[in-house]
């Protein structure tokens, strides 16, 4: 039997050691103090697999969109308090749905957008972060530094929750 699929797995807070001997992390006490509502645009579905248990697990609630425009239109109808955004997509990458997303309306053009990319020698970090992103991070993805990441980019706007609080749209 040929197992052709992807297999991911996080320490275990029960584990004591992970496989490598050395100490298991607890992914709970990672959790970030304000739980709030990300968009997670990606065209790789094992990513927004992967990316959507992680920030569970951080205490987020986590949306997909497995492409720019789906993250354009989602963000038309529904509030987000931060955006994770993978920087090579097909048609429109991340450095151009971040141009789109700030030229929209105002209230999704302030969104804080964190770049993800497996490819950190194209640019520099500092050249994304030019562009507008608020922070960049590589894969593959660990929880502590995703976590920083993530409370770091939403830091310069307090009180951002709205969208994870339940606020609608409109109001």
């Amino acid at each position: 039997m040929v197992n052709l699929g992807a297999a991911f797995t996080t320490p275990r807070s029960d584990a004591g050691v992970n496989a490598r001997g050395t100490p298991a992390m607890d992914v709970r006490s990672a959790r970030s103090a304000q739980a709030l509502r990300i968009l997670h645009v990606d065209d790789d579905a094992v990513s927004r697999l992967v990316m959507h248990h992680l920030l569970a697990e951080l205490g987020h609630a986590a949306e997909g969109a497995s492409s720019a425009a789906e993250g354009l239109a989602r963000l038309a109808d529904e509030r987000f308090d931060l955006i994770i955004s993978d920087i090579h997509m097909p048609e429109l990458d991340g450095p151009g749905f971040l141009a789109r997303l700030r030229a929209g309306a105002p209230e999704t053009a302030a969104i804080p957008v964190i770049a993800i990319t497996a490819d950190v020698m194209s640019r520099a970090c500092e050249e994304y972060r030019v562009l507008g992103f608020a922070a960049v991070i590589s894969k593959p993805l660990l929880v502590e530094p995703l976590r920083r990441l993530i409370e770091g980019a939403v830091a310069p706007y307090p009180g951002r929750a709205f969208a994870a609080a339940g606020f609608s749209k409109a109001g």
